[in-house]
């Protein structure tokens, strides 16, 4: 998940329409809530300390912003 994320912040560079970054930005916080439902799986089984499950949900939350921001912009 780590590494669609950082291929999407790629593509993301690559926008050249509004448009375009928006379906990117989608994608990210997709990408985000998968990784927020793996880690809450993960620490559930004791695989992972509550700081990861933390450190997805930050992610999806800076997504998310960056989803409106996109939205807004000219």
């Amino acid at each position: 998940l780590e590494a669609q994320a950082v291929m999407l912040g790629a593509r993301l560079d690559l926008c050249e329409t509004k448009a375009e970054r928006i379906k990117v930005h989608e994608e990210m916080v997709k990408t985000a809530e998968e990784s927020v439902k793996v880690m809450h799986r993960l620490h559930k089984g004791a695989q992972v300390p509550q700081v990861e499950v933390l450190q997805a949900e930050l992610h999806l939350l800076e997504a998310k912003i960056g989803l409106e921001k996109a939205k807004a912009a000219k």
